[in-house]
């Protein structure tokens, strides 16, 4: 039997993702790490997907854009571009392109940004998860000397985990915080329930929008979906995400 993960978002507006993607669950004072003998092979994944199933890879900013470039073992040429739709006055430093668990075709873009005239204000750096379209979906704190997302999801009592460093300056002394944010995703069972909801009817799409049922509250437990991720859209345009392993 094929589980039923839901995401929990609320109301939607362009994107297809909530703010509530990731929660911060602690803020460490200093560096921390997580212990290797903590963990297995699988309990951790890498987010980046830069390897892919292309051979050659290669990403360059561009002003709000990054472009990436790629080469099969046959040397056929692709070419990404995306831009996002950062805040005035920041320019980009780097941008992670990752996958989020057990989900197709949604990438996700963290995007670190810096404002060259506040060093030492509290929005110096900021990183900012961004959708396929460009479109802010999720921003991380903020640091007022530097910040980096460390591309690896810890798993730790079944909930996926994450690290993100920031330096503060503070009396003309930095420090470092690290913070541990959790991807957010519920039970089983409290999937199920949330997806049956209240409505008459619901929509299902798939990832880039596509409506794939159309189907009475009822009837949508007994859908047969192929893995990956979803979104349902009751008559209230009520929307979540939720993910078919």
């Amino acid at each position: 039997m094929k589980k039923i993960l839901l995401l929990v978002y609320g109301l939607m507006s362009s994107s297809l993702f909530a703010q509530d993607l990731f929660v911060l669950e602690k803020t460490l004072e200093g560096y921390f790490s997580f212990n290797p003998s903590s963990y297995t092979d699988e309990n951790y994944i890498s987010l980046s997907t830069s390897a892919q199933t292309d051979i050659f890879y290669s990403s360059t900013l561009q002003g709000n854009s990054i472009i990436y470039r790629t080469y099969d073992i046959d040397y056929n040429p692709t070419t990404e571009i995306y831009t996002f739709d950062i805040p005035t006055g920041y320019t980009i430093v780097s941008c992670q392109q990752i996958e989020l668990p057990n989900e197709t075709e949604s990438e996700v873009f963290v995007v670190t940004m810096m404002n060259s005239s506040s060093y030492g204000a509290e929005n110096y750096y900021r990183m900012i998860a961004y959708d396929r379209k460009g479109k802010s979906i999720f921003e991380f704190k903020s640091a007022s000397a530097s910040s980096s997302i460390y591309p690896v999801l810890y798993k730790i009592k079944n909930k996926y985990k994450l690290i993100v460093y920031r330096y503060n300056l503070v009396n003309n002394q930095l420090v470092q915080l690290t913070d541990v944010y959790t991807l957010n995703t519920t039970s089983e069972e409290n999937s199920i329930n949330r997806t049956r909801g209240n409505s008459q009817s619901s929509q299902i799409f798939d990832i880039r929008g596509n409506l794939i049922y159309e189907v009475p509250k009822e009837e949508l437990n007994h859908i047969t979906l192929p893995q990956g991720l979803y979104i349902q859209k009751d008559e209230n345009s009520n929307t979540r995400k939720f993910l078919i392993e």
